[in-house]
């Protein structure tokens, strides 16, 4: 049986990763993936300063310290070509679909023990062909469903395959644990479980995975779950507090990640009032959410990688009432059935504790579902269809040439399933490839009121110098949701770099009206008052900016480029001491800092900045050996001059 079930599962990561290879030709795109990779400074050196970061800081209202790492290796091995970074999210990928298989054929294996350990419980007969075909088409719709690609196409949802990789060892590692002893007896509840040297696994795994993805804090429950059912360690009457107290640590690390994690969103702004989402609505679009999400494990199409947070939300109407009646009627039913048919229960039980993090009852941004929020949580469902698909397939062999039948029965009834879900899955690949495909998918593809989705678009028309393309999708963003202040921050740095200041001004005013509390919104129109010469109001924006968030090393940097030009030089050095401070892995402030030096005349202290800066630097920037290259000359020491002066001509 162990040789099958690995056979089975290294089959099914197998083809799961053939399907993707197609995304290793996917580039990066520019939702996140610029601040998780592109942008991140962070992620370029493996030493401990980094891990300091990785471990200690919110940065873009997260904390997932072993997603940071896996990125920061990604890096080190290949730089910012994105092949090695799809590469490593296809093998986690199919790796996970490995642990799916396995969890599988241990779960049915321990519901067979379970019936047969305890009395009065049938005794039924498992079949190994019926616990393989069920752990391989489990396995093979985690692997190869179209609803998945956004987890793994996508660079920056690292986080899905990482988590689940370690919450899926967490569970094989309990699953022996629960039942290495011998169900009937429940000896594992007798002895010190924290001795166990599975129970110990299961908890370390569980910490990894809450390093990933805080997501994972759900497993507690669907340890409990699993207790249940298939184990049937409730059972033990005697023993049930047990099963709670051995749940302690894994509940201790869930709330104190829920905790961190709460206060990265809270420090970001990120978390959204109740005034702007009421509970009602929140409860209603968490409904609906649930029964969209079985829709399309079902029915792969409509998927898009933003869904907007409907305008208008009412339980009087069916888009709401239906899905809300449908949850309440599935539980009950489920609940009803739970003597004959535990496994409902379990499974049901499992999709929604799973998905319980990102249902909206904590509302973060302004999504109202993700296609990537479904990655572990579908298994579920996956497994109520292939505990099916494996009863039906026993079925119709249960007379004739039983193998050959069987493996006629299971050709006919999974093959065209898993090729429509391929195809699909090649499909959803391709939508990944590049930003402008993403967002034009999405713009064509979802409802009609989507103006994340031009805005984003626009945002990468802007940056590839296709100014009226951009102009024209950031317009209708506005238009489509004039309370939304993204297109307006993006539109006024457009017109910055325009050389239309008067309208980045306006664009910009806009933005802080509403949101006053943005130090982005403050920069920007500092920086158009810049180009309006305008110095003084630019300089209060400045200050603003830098009041509203003091940690950013760049607005100390353009401030004191302002005090500059103000010939208020030592306010100036002021601020640049506090930019390199703040960013001391940027070397521009060094470089900006070194200028004012050189210009002031103390050529050693700019030698020794604009020295950092080269050394900091990334890849070779030609003003940075030019102006060095200067500063040598002035000193005297023309070799050295020389030297730069050859490289940034070589730059030019």
């Amino acid at each position: 049986m162990k040789k099958s079930g690995s056979a089975s599962a290294i089959l099914a990561a197998l083809i799961t990763a053939a399907v993707y290879l197609p995304s290793l030709k996917n580039g990066f795109v520019n939702w996140d993936d610029p601040k998780y990779v592109l942008e991140n400074l962070h992620i370029r050196t493996l030493d401990l300063a980094f891990f300091r970061w990785a471990f200690t800081d919110f940065y873009s209202s997260n904390w997932h310290p072993l997603t940071w790492i896996s990125h920061a290796i990604d890096y080190a091995i290949w730089g910012l070509d994105p092949f090695g970074h799809h590469l490593t999210s296809v093998v986690l990928h199919g790796l996970n679909t490995f642990l799916v298989v396995i969890v599988v054929i241990q779960l049915i294996g321990m519901r067979k023990k379970a019936l047969d350990a305890f009395p009065g419980q049938p005794a039924v007969r498992y079949p190994h062909g019926f616990i393989l075909s069920a752990a391989f088409i489990t396995g093979m719709l985690f692997g190869v469903h179209p609803l998945h690609v956004e987890s793994v196409a996508w660079i920056s949802e690292r986080k899905d395959v990482l988590y689940a990789f370690f919450y899926l060892l967490s569970m094989i590692f309990y699953i022996r644990y629960a039942g290495k002893s011998g169900l009937r007896s429940c000896e594992s509840l007798s002895r010190p479980f924290y001795r166990d040297r599975y129970y110990l696994a299961s908890l370390v795994a569980f910490m990894f995975s809450l390093m990933s993805k805080q997501m994972a804090v759900t497993l507690p429950a669907a340890l409990l779950i699993i207790d249940w059912y298939p184990l049937r360690r409730f059972a033990a009457r005697e023993k049930r507090s047990a099963l709670f107290i051995e749940k302690l640590p894994f509940l201790a690390l869930s709330i104190l990640t829920a905790g961190i994690t709460f206060l990265a969103h809270k420090a970001s702004v990120s978390v959204r009032s109740w005034e702007d989402f009421p509970l009602l609505a929140r409860g209603l679009v968490a409904a609906k959410s649930s029964v969209v999400y079985i829709v399309k494990i079902l029915v792969p199409e409509g998927l898009i990688a933003y869904y907007p947070y409907p305008r208008t939300i009412t339980i009087y109407s069916p888009e709401f009432f239906v899905p809300l009646a449908a949850v309440i009627c599935m539980s009950l039913l489920c609940i009803s059935l739970r003597r004959r048919h535990s496994e409902w229960l379990a499974l049901w039980g499992f999709y929604l504790v799973s998905l319980s993090p990102v249902l909206g009852i904590v509302q973060t941004g302004s999504q109202a579902m993700a296609d990537r929020y479904t990655y572990l949580p579908a298994l579920g469902p996956f497994l109520f269809f292939g505990i099916g698909s494996a009863f039906i397939l026993e079925k119709m062999s249960a007379a004739g040439s039983r193998r050959l039948l069987l493996m006629a029965c299971a050709t006919a009834l999974t093959l065209p399933v898993f090729l429509f879900f391929s195809y699909r899955t090649a499909q959803q690949i391709r939508v990944w490839k590049d930003s402008i495909s993403l967002w034009t998918h999405a713009i064509e593809s979802g409802p009609v009121n989507n103006p994340v989705a031009y805005h984003s678009r626009g945002a990468f028309h802007a940056i590839s110098g296709r100014t009226n393309d951009a102009l024209r999708d950031l317009d209708q963003a506005v238009r489509l949701s004039p309370r939304f202040m993204e297109p307006y921050m993006t539109r006024g740095s457009l017109y910055i770099k325009s050389g239309i200041p008067e309208k980045a001004v306006q664009d910009y005013t806009q933005a802080i009206s509403i949101d006053n509390n943005s130090s982005k919104a403050y920069h920007g129109r500092g920086t158009a008052f810049i180009s309006l010469g305008r110095y003084e109001e630019a300089l209060k924006d400045f200050d603003a900016a830098i009041s509203l968030a003091s940690g950013s090393f760049s607005f100390y940097n353009d401030r004191a480029i302002l005090l500059s030009r103000l010939n208020r030089y030592e306010e100036a050095l002021r601020d640049y001491g506090e930019a390199v401070r703040l960013g001391k892995d940027s070397p521009g402030p060094f470089f900006n800092r070194g200028n004012l030096y050189a210009r002031l005349g103390r050529l050693e202290e700019a030698l020794k900045d604009y020295t950092l800066a080269v050394s900091i630097s990334p890849r070779p920037v030609r003003d940075y050996h030019h102006n060095r290259a200067v500063v040598y000359e002035r000193l005297g020491q023309h070799e050295k001059a020389k030297e730069d002066f050859r490289i940034a001509k070589g730059l030019n």
